[in-house]
């Protein structure tokens, strides 16, 4: 098909003609194919990358639940799981401590005027029969693995960034039950962060839930004081009062570097907060990589004569099932009279060894006590799995003198000697350096400087007597 120019300006427009009427004499032009890209505006692409399937988006990628995001907040867990082990606890002071300073208290212990940050010495005077909790950053890890695995039967996306918060994707009557149940503060929603913001504003054993298109009116209402709880630091929460800011609301309009001014590197995730994107996906639970072996006795065992024998054949059994890998962290668990007392061990060095595995199930066995109360059952588990990765030598002509070293020391011992400076600038000659065997590194006895000097005039008397006779 044959083109020709037209339009506003060409000798065919002035005249009326239609633009695929030539021109007497005007010549035609050559038909070539016009390319044209088309882009996709931003808005479309969002939402068409939103709406596409799984098949679309990859065979390997795991397709989005329908269901909301629940959030469910156990904190502080070792106060949880103190009242779990005895619902009687929660009636009473309980606190958790580090540092002999109180970090958490439940509410029998604040109606006491016990704080956290309040010394220990100091909450025993204020409260009869306190009970106390030991926290720390390692502990109670076992605990909160069992409470995961537990979880995971109710949906198998679940994320725990920290211990006493999991995230999962749960329906709202699932949500309800679970914070009934487990006594725990619960939040619903369509993102991660705004289920997080609404579990933090609920009471323990309630739920809360932000309808899908209300996620910036929750926002805005949201007091600044919950600001340490989302993640961000005190000294923010402290700024933003001095300047009269009570709820999140008021920093919708504040732009990141308004943000930046106040908070400084928070910024960008107190904008990303306040203004998205939120995240709506929780990856699926990927349990921990370990070994596990255990031993049953037929009666409880009490005898350390009893128990020698099965710890070595459990060490024996794990240490053959490690295969090259290596374990960062043991978990001794023993049954005894119908009660699992767990017990983590850190291991100096990643465990890869029998011996050592065995010196540390014995060291958890007498720190526990179990054996006075009758083993029924002994179970050790490795986690933290990972293989060691070794660095070849970037010096091959060291190894080859090492070679050449011994073997010549192999058939003439002490035959390879070496000096090596030790105090150069010592006024005493022979403290000037060290003269050390190749082979072995030790000191060889030099003959000292008087001796020499001997040797040498006797020698030379002698020549001088031979001469004369």
């Amino acid at each position: 098909m044959l083109r020709y120019r037209s339009g506003p300006g060409s000798p065919g427009h002035k005249l009326g003609r239609t633009p695929n009427c030539p021109k007497p004499g005007m010549r035609p032009l050559r038909s070539t194919p016009l390319k044209v890209r088309w882009r996709v505006p931003s808005y479309l692409a969002s939402a068409a990358g939103k709406d596409r399937s799984p098949a679309m988006k990859g065979e390997g990628e795991a397709p989005r639940p329908s269901l909301p995001v629940t959030v469910l907040l156990f904190e502080p867990f070792e106060l949880w799981w103190a009242e779990q082990q005895d619902p009687a606890m929660a009636d009473h002071p309980l606190v958790s401590v580090l540092n002999e300073r109180v970090v958490h208290a439940n509410s029998a212990a604040h109606n006491q005027g016990i704080t956290p940050g309040l010394t220990l010495s100091g909450a025993r005077l204020k409260a009869g029969g306190l009970n106390v909790i030991e926290a720390g950053p390692g502990r109670l890890g076992v605990q909160w693995s069992w409470q995961l695995e537990a979880l995971s039967s109710w949906s198998p996306w679940l994320h725990s960034p920290q211990v006493g918060r999991v995230w999962l994707h749960a329906s709202e009557a699932e949500a309800r039950q679970l914070a009934v149940g487990q006594r725990v503060r619960a939040g619903v929603a369509a993102f991660r962060e705004i289920a997080l913001a609404a579990a933090l504003v609920t009471r323990p054993g309630e739920h809360r839930l932000v309808p899908t298109g209300t996620e910036r009116e929750f926002l805005a209402q949201l007091p600044t004081s919950r600001l340490p709880s989302l993640g961000f630091s005190r000294e923010a929460t402290v700024r933003f009062t001095y300047l009269g800011v009570r709820n999140l609301g008021d920093l919708f309009h504040w732009s990141e570097a308004q943000l930046r001014s106040i908070v400084g590197g928070e910024a960008a995730g107190l904008h990303t907060l306040l203004q998205g994107p939120w995240e709506p996906r929780v990856p699926r639970y990927r349990p921990p990589r370990s070994l596990s072996a255990s031993h049953g006795f037929a009666d409880p065992v009490m005898e350390p004569h009893r128990l020698e024998p099965a710890v070595r054949r459990i060490a024996s059994r794990l240490v053959t099932q490690l295969g090259g890998l290596v374990s960062s962290r043991v978990i001794i668990t023993t049954e005894s009279l119908g009660l699992r007392l767990p017990d983590e061990g850190l291991p100096k060095e990643p465990l890869c060894e029998e011996e050592e595995l065995v010196r540390l199930v014995w060291r958890s066995l007498q720190k526990t006590g179990a054996a006075s109360l009758g083993i029924e059952r002994l179970s050790v588990t490795l986690v933290d799995l990972t293989r060691p990765q070794a660095q070849p030598s970037l010096w091959p002509a060291k190894q080859e003198r090492e070679r050449a070293i011994r073997a010549v020391s192999r058939r003439f011992p002490g035959a390879l000697l070496a000096f090596e400076q030790t105090d150069p600038y010592s006024l005493a000659r022979e403290r000037r350096y060290r003269l050390y065997r190749l082979d072995t590194g030790e000191t060889v006895a030099a003959a000292p400087p008087v001796t020499i000097r001997a040797e040498r005039k006797h020698a030379q008397t002698t020549r001088e007597l031979a001469r004369s006779g």
